[in-house]
């Protein structure tokens, strides 16, 4: 297995620039064909994400190009600032009480509704719940056409960070080998969550980022796309990977970072 690493600057969710960061990018060799079990992760193959080093070969930086995303709506930053963009005009506005009226079963009248992407054919508008534990959003893109606007996609999402030509994975712990505080090696399970035709990750590229401060150890994991044409199954199939870290994860809480706001770690539902 080839595994190349390198560091660079500070990734998203830290805001102290001496904390370490190590970002580890993983070619992995695919050890099974077909649909794979996904209540049998040991049989895929397993990443191992080693302690960082320099390499003169470094590629591009994934922690530099991170997005964050909730349907058609794009933040600036990450993490991302969910209350940057401006409120709804009047025209907006209308369009949204408008769509809402037949939605009403679906939408929250307390929704708080702002404009993330304007011009003179294009509204995308997001709205958040007012429930501060609610993580569902609403994402609603509006078209003109013919002098008419319409609405051609709309729905809830969740925020997302992924990067260019890599998707976001959620990242749960093995319940047959869960973290203890003495551990410097932790073995994770990483789903991804795009459509993958429930196939496993394979040979395709894991990029894994890991930050360390005194409270916590956050990984965020993303996975290259499924190549072709895919369908969505209810799940795709775990994958082992293992984090080591600089130091024993004591009591310091693992985060994953693939949604906004981050989530603890879970043990995983095979």
């Amino acid at each position: 297995m080839q595994v190349r690493e390198y560091a660079r600057g500070v990734p998203a969710f830290v805001t102290d620039s001496a904390l370490p960061v190590r970002v580890i990018l993983s070619l992995m060799l695919a050890v099974t064909v077909g649909c794979s079990d996904p209540s049998t992760p040991a049989s895929q193959a397993s990443t191992t994400i080693p302690a960082a080093d320099d390499s003169p070969d470094e590629p591009p930086d994934p922690a530099t190009q991170l997005v964050a995303r909730c349907g058609g709506v794009t933040f600036t930053d990450v993490p991302p600032d969910l209350d940057e963009f401006p409120p709804l005009d009047a025209e907006a506005q209308a369009l949204i009480d408008e769509f809402a009226a037949p939605a009403s079963g679906m939408i929250s009248p307390e929704t708080r509704w702002s404009m993330a992407h304007r011009t003179d054919d294009e509204l995308v508008v997001f709205g958040q719940p007012t429930d501060p534990e609610n993580d569902w959003f609403d994402s609603i893109e509006f078209e003109m056409q013919d002098g008419t606007w319409v609405s051609p996609r709309s729905g809830d999402c969740q925020v997302r960070i992924d990067a260019p030509g890599l998707n976001p994975a959620l990242v749960g712990f093995d319940p047959d080998n869960p973290p203890s505080p003495d551990d410097t090696e932790l073995s994770l399970l990483i789903v991804e969550q795009a459509c993958a035709s429930g196939l496993p990750i394979g040979d395709r590229d894991v990029v894994v980022l890991v930050t360390e401060t005194p409270d916590t150890v956050s990984v965020l994991a993303l996975v290259a796309p499924f190549d072709g044409v895919s369908a969505c199954p209810d799940s795709n199939p775990w994958h082992p990977i293992t984090v080591e870290l600089d130091t024993p994860l004591g009591n310091r809480q693992l985060i994953d970072t693939h949604r906004y706001p981050p989530q603890p770690v879970e043990e995983a539902q095979k």
